[in-house]
């Protein structure tokens, strides 16, 4: 399985890719949102972990141009913890969420790895065998 990562804090994309390497994961990462949404664009990824707020284009642009072409699975990582930020990421486009709609940005990468309520519409795994 292939997943791309935009996220432009340093430390927490380098924490997320290892830690999904570590699971099997083939990670792609891009560190601002017009190299994101190209690698988004070009390949075709099993799912996407998208920060709302990056350089030089946001999350929400990113995901918005996304859906013209692709239906890729979108975890939304943002630190706004509004329900209208919530609304409009589910409005915009198919995504995975948690069972509560919200990923805390904040937690560990171990916690993040233990948390067994990711799922799409329709429900599907990330990973095979799950």
């Amino acid at each position: 399985m292939r997943i791309l990562i935009v996220e432009d804090e340093p430390d927490l994309l380098r924490s997320l890719a290892q830690a999904l390497r570590e699971e099997g994961y083939a990670v792609d990462t891009a560190n601002n949102g017009e190299d994101g949404l190209f690698n988004a664009e070009g390949t075709d990824y099993d799912a996407i972990v998208l920060d709302v707020m990056l350089p030089k284009m946001d999350g929400w642009e990113i995901l918005k141009r996304l859906r013209k072409t692709k239906k890729t699975p979108v975890l939304m990582l943002t630190a706004r913890d509004q329900s209208r930020d919530r609304v409009r990421g589910l409005d915009t486009g198919r995504m995975i969420t948690s069972s509560s709609r919200s990923i805390c940005r904040n937690c560990s990468p171990g916690s993040a790895r233990s948390s067994a309520a990711v799922r799409t519409k329709p429900r599907t795994s990330l990973k095979s065998g799950m």
